[in-house]
């Protein structure tokens, strides 16, 4: 295989850090320089803003919101705290200075929610990629999703601005080895959709409880220890609390304007 250019082995060679080495503050040249980078991705709408999280007092709210101890030590770890969010009030704003009947003034525009979250994904991935260039980790937490609610009451997001992530940046305080991903055959299709198979799911888990019982991946972060398979099953395991749970955040996306 022919040699990577620089750019595509920092792409190839990136990882999710969950151990930060504690340093001062980013820079505000740094963290602009992150997220001017993260708006340089392809976009339709720029529906999304992020939060740049410095107070203290707010960090440790954060933290404490957020229900798993690895969680919060990465929030309280990091050099910069970054709360993503698809925004839509923002746009909406621009749209009614137009003056016309816009596709947001009925408080129902999947095609422009789905392409929120989407180019907000992308715009992440920018952000992701320009720290590791800088030779920063970083990392995505779920919690600002899961936590909708407290997450938008500590930050007084006005409606149409709802928390998706919180992404930590920070000194890398370890240098992970790859995580298994699905092999290429089953993600690249040529000319026509291939499903997978019982066997190729067989073989994923295998692969991937080999490779992460390798690095000690599920007691080191997951303080886990029976198998990926077993893993999965338990953080997928659709039970009365998760039910409960999910009807909340489908309320508070539903009030928030985000209808799929």
């Amino acid at each position: 295989m022919r040699r990577r250019p620089s750019l595509l082995q920092i792409i190839y060679s990136r990882r999710t850090v969950r151990r930060f080495s504690k340093s001062k503050p980013l820079s505000e040249d740094v963290v602009k320089m992150l997220v001017e980078a993260g708006q340089r991705a392809p976009c339709y709408y720029q529906a999304y803003s992020v939060i740049w999280v410095r107070d203290e007092e707010r960090i440790k709210s954060l933290a404490e919101i957020c229900d798993s101890e690895t969680t919060r030590s990465m929030i309280l770890n990091a050099s910069a705290v970054l709360l993503i969010c698809v925004d839509f009030y923002r746009l909406r704003v621009l749209l009614n200075s137009l003056g016309h009947h816009h596709i947001l003034s009925e408080d129902k525009f999947p095609v422009e929610a789905f392409y929120g979250v989407f180019e907000t994904g992308l715009m992440v991935e920018n952000i992701c990629i320009a720290a590791e260039v800088l030779g920063l980790g970083s990392a995505l937490l779920d919690c600002a999703l899961f936590e909708c609610e407290r997450i938008a009451l500590l930050f007084q997001l006005p409606h149409g601005v709802i928390p998706a992530a919180i992404l930590c940046v920070g000194e890398k305080g370890e240098n992970p080895p790859p995580r298994p991903r699905w092999p290429l055959e089953h993600v690249l299709h040529i000319d026509a959709y291939k499903p997978v198979q019982a066997e190729d799911v067989e073989a994923y888990l295998d692969l991937s409880e080999k490779i992460l019982a390798s690095e000690g991946y599920l007691r080191k972060y997951a303080e886990w220890n029976g198998s990926y398979t077993e893993y999965l099953m338990e953080r997928t395991l659709l039970t009365k609390e998760i039910k409960k749970t999910y009807d909340a955040i489908a309320s508070f996306l539903t009030r928030n304007g985000l209808k799929l």
